[in-house]
């Protein structure tokens, strides 16, 4: 579940404010995360999130860590020891793949977190 911070609303008005202060278009932001523009309009409107694997690339363009398009947040948490070097270094390693196997890693990390959510959910339940 989504806390306030973390719901598509809030982050869809992360975005909304960063594209403005940037002055980009929504046609730029779909370029650079290579999405329609429709889709930048769904994420600006709140009708949808980012996909995980468009994360990095909306980070570049709207000049902000994806900790901050998550939470509003520019710390990241010092438990995931991710540095914004880690995330520009890892995004150019995936520049070395295919996009079909990217889209792949892509998934199964999507996979990952949701699993370790529902293990954290359950933790907590306890």
């Amino acid at each position: 579940m989504l806390d306030e911070s973390t719901s598509m609303e809030s982050i869809s008005r992360r975005i909304e404010a960063r594209k403005t202060e940037l002055g980009l278009s929504n046609s730029q932001i779909a370029t650079a995360c290579d999405v329609s523009t429709r889709t930048v309009i769904n994420w600006t409107s709140g009708l949808s999130s980012p996909h995980i694997s468009k994360l990095i690339p909306l980070s570049f363009i709207l000049r902000k860590e994806i900790g901050w398009i998550i939470s509003g947040s520019d710390n990241i948490p010092d438990w995931l020891g991710v540095t914004m070097s880690d995330v520009i270094e890892f995004h150019q390693e995936l520049s070395k793949y295919s996009k079909s196997e990217r889209t792949m890693l892509f998934k199964s990390i999507s996979n990952l977190i949701e699993q370790f959510g529902f293990i954290l959910k359950a933790k907590d339940k306890k």
